[in-house]
């Protein structure tokens, strides 16, 4: 037997089938969020793709990535759609 002894025991610990990160992995959506934030003196349009588990949290890491990214408060992001990006057929170019 190579490696610790407790290794052993704890390899099997999880029945078969039941791994939290590929049951995590298989719930995330990828969302299109649109909207503007402000630059300056004026308002740029943004239209950025976000792997989350809804379309709240879509917003919410909008609202973080560019208020972190271009040191914006929310007052400065305006989210103006969410919608969900279905996933294209294997083999399917544009």
């Amino acid at each position: 037997m190579s490696g610790p002894a407790w290794l052993a025991k704890v390899k099997y610990a999880r029945p078969v089938g039941s791994d939290p990160l590929v049951e995590a992995f298989e719930m995330v959506k990828t969302y299109r969020v649109s909207g503007t934030f402000r630059m300056g003196d004026k308002w740029s349009h943004f239209v950025s793709d976000v792997h989350t588990e809804s379309p709240e949290r879509a917003r919410e890491k909008i609202f973080s990535d560019y208020g972190s990214r271009h040191h914006l408060s929310r007052r400065y992001i305006k989210v103006e759609k969410v919608e969900e990006v279905k996933a294209e057929a294997p083999g399917h170019t544009r």
